[in-house]
């Protein structure tokens, strides 16, 4: 693997390489736990910090936009977004160039971050030597910006919820990536958080709604808690191969109803391919299906697979 293949980690997971999820003692996983609960009533509840003349007296700013499209507000701060594909399209790669260009600050086609951003991306099916290979065609050999990370998760996490008596509950893994999650905020804290794929991240009944819509709640109060984004990649239904709709996803709809934003992968058709005369079969189509906190709807992209497995942009929708 070349030395450079991936970004520097800061603070002590500089000192131990890769992300290391493992946690030593029940102690801590109870400690961890007892940080976060209320102490008595829900937070945030009482009839003095719900009142709303108490916490709004001026016109608040609209939700911070990490990405654009076009110029529009695309993906915001705070949320947990979903991007479903079926199987070849190259979402793990999307992904990560994704991380790669708005790591560097740059556009990838229509989208572009609102400066350079500080991305982690955690691969939970891919090994550390094809994270590398990927890492190094992305960028052609040229040098990673600072604010990338990335390291394979393949075998050395578990799922981040579990079941405690049949109710689904946060389980030491999602405690111990709030840890390490923290760590990133002494040295500038992250924008995005990338999880590929859902299924090595979640650890309960798929089809259950309740079971996923827990999920979508556990990364949302991260994502309040450390002020960043989830983006978290999901594979579609066999039923729904080419569906592009915000519920193309595998298993329970909470899924997408829970998720802020989500977005759709799939093989172009072949009558698009004729109509924009290229081969059908070397290109992707992307689609944004639900924009909650964005300004509108916005258009299919084409992307088209080149050697060595990288998608790059081509402006087909502009015909």
């Amino acid at each position: 693997m070349p030395d450079n293949a991936l970004a520097d980690v800061p603070g002590g997971l500089e000192r131990t390489g890769p992300v290391d999820f493992q946690v030593e003692g029940q102690e801590i996983i109870e400690a961890e736990r007892r940080e976060h609960a209320p102490d008595g009533g829900i937070p945030g509840c009482s009839p003095e910090e719900t009142r709303v003349k108490n916490w709004l007296q001026e016109k608040p700013p609209d939700p911070e936009a990490l990405l654009f499209c076009r110029d529009v507000s695309f993906l915001t701060r705070g949320i947990v977004g979903i991007l479903t594909a079926t199987g070849g399209t190259g979402k793990s790669f999307f992904l990560f160039i994704l991380a790669y260009l708005v790591a560097l600050g740059e556009k990838f086609g229509p989208i572009r971050p609102a400066r350079p951003l500080n991305v982690l991306a955690l691969f939970g099916e891919d090994p550390q030597e094809i994270v590398a290979c990927r890492a190094w065609e992305i960028s052609k050999g040229q040098g990673f910006p600072p604010g990338l990370h990335a390291v394979s998760m393949a075998g050395k996490i578990g799922p981040l919820m579990e079941l405690d008596k049949n109710n689904p509950t946060r389980s030491k893994w999602f405690q111990r990536l709030d840890q390490t999650l923290g760590e990133y905020e002494a040295h500038g804290g992250l924008d995005l958080v990338i999880l590929d794929p859902l299924s090595r991240f979640y650890g309960l009944n798929e089809n259950d709604n309740s079971h996923a819509t827990a999920f979508i709640s556990a990364l949302e109060f991260l994502a309040t808690k450390h002020r960043l984004t989830f983006l978290v990649s999901h594979h579609t239904s066999k039923d729904r191969v080419d569906d592009q709709t915000q519920h193309a996803g595998r298993g329970a709809s909470a899924f997408a109803d829970g998720a802020r934003w989500t977005a759709a992968m799939a093989r172009m058709p072949e009558e698009v391919g004729k109509r924009h005369r290229v081969d059908h079969r070397r290109y992707v189509e992307f689609r944004a299906g639900k924009t909650n906190y964005a300004a509108g709807q916005f258009s299919p992209f084409y992307f088209r697979r080149t050697e060595g497995g990288v998608l790059v942009y081509e402006a087909l929708e502009a015909d």
